[in-house]
């Protein structure tokens, strides 16, 4: 009983963070998953040019070397 009353508790915890998005640099490509986008590009500089882009862990580009 006391396990199901930790994980309950783990699992809220877990729930009341905050959730990380992919984001992208439309200026240069630079990828990143953060809750919330930083004020520039670490790679290029730009400022407000991120864009949300979808979670792909296993990239089908990246898979066939």
């Amino acid at each position: 009983m006391e396990a199901v009353a930790e994980r309950i508790g783990e699992e809220r915890r877990l729930a009341s963070l905050p959730r990380k998005v992919s984001l992208e640099c439309s200026s240069c490509g630079y990828g990143i998953a953060r809750s919330t986008p930083p004020e520039r590009c670490p790679m290029c500089q730009a400022v407000d040019t991120w864009a949300h882009t979808p979670w792909r862990p296993f990239s089908r580009d990246r898979l066939f070397y």
